[in-house]
């Protein structure tokens, strides 16, 4: 009997439930109020962000050589960059050796392009991974 009244009260308060209809809706108008200034910073974030100079990336060198002997690579570093005086020349040290590299590649193709130029003069060179400079000019606008 309880349960016949709950009934009865459920379906009493589920016919007086009316949803809403698209006729019995009040459609308005929404104003929206924007900052100016919400309009700056979006034309200054639609444009990309080049910067003006070098820019390092992962990339790739040509490793001449290693050695503990700084004067040995310091010899063929400017041997190299007679021959070479495009490309840039970096003695490094990580302990306990000095390492030639030579180039900033962007890809392992141009790296291995470039190593197999120079294999005759340096048969024992090899492409490596490393941090590299490239330069990047902004466009003319």
């Amino acid at each position: 009997m309880r349960n016949l009244f709950v009934l009865m009260g459920c379906l009493l308060f589920l016919g007086s439930v009316h949803a809403q209809t698209k006729d019995t809706v009040d459609l308005g108008n929404v104003d929206v109020i924007v900052d100016s200034r919400l309009d700056d910073l979006q034309k200054l974030y639609a444009k990309p962000i080049i910067p003006d100079g070098p820019v390092l990336i992962k990339g790739y060198r040509v490793q001449l050589g290693i050695s503990q002997s700084r004067d040995q690579l310091t010899a063929e570093k400017d041997k190299f960059t007679k021959a070479y005086p495009e490309i840039r020349t970096y003695l490094n040290y990580e302990q306990p050796n000095f390492k030639l590299r030579v180039g900033d590649f962007k890809s392992k193709g141009e790296a291995t392009t470039f190593m197999y130029k120079i294999r005759k003069d340096y048969p024992g060179c090899f492409v490596v991974e490393d941090v590299v400079e490239i330069k990047v000019s902004k466009p003319e606008d």
